[in-house]
């Protein structure tokens, strides 16, 4: 673990996942990224009520600006075929998460992780044939 992070324990849907953040002088390019936000736990909650845990199952589930991974892990665990975007820089903490919660996910439920900068880039293939597409003007 390097200068500035730390391993916190946090709990989704009766899942106790390990996340590794980092402090936001360590991260001063964009420090939004770095750390579980409380409104994440709210958004837990809001899906348990919405969708309820088996409604993840088997479904295909992109998750924009990911931060450190907790919600998109938590799908993945649930049995959600998960990807995770974020602007690059991002993506190493959020792919460190996953490993450290690898025991969680069945091998066919692991989260990919894909470097997506939203307002510079305008496409991403996925090797599975998903497309991501910014649409000119839309902000």
């Amino acid at each position: 673990m390097g200068h500035g992070e730390r391993e916190q324990d946090h709990e989704v849907w009766g899942t106790r996942m390990k996340l590794r953040e980092q402090d936001r002088h360590v991260r001063r390019e964009d420090p939004t990224s770095a750390r579980v936000w409380p409104a994440s736990s709210f958004l837990a909650q809001q899906l348990q009520t919405l969708v309820g845990l088996d409604g993840f199952r088997g479904k295909r589930v992109l998750e924009l600006g990911s931060g450190t991974g907790l919600l998109g892990m938590a799908v993945a665990a649930q049995g959600g075929c998960v990807t995770m975007t974020d602007m690059p820089y991002t993506i190493v903490l959020i792919d460190q998460n996953v490993e450290l919660n690898s025991h969680l996910f069945a091998a066919c439920n692991r989260p990919r992780t894909v470097p997506f900068a939203w307002g510079r880039d305008t496409c991403y293939t996925g090797g599975d044939g998903t497309y991501l597409y910014k649409i000119p003007g839309c902000r």
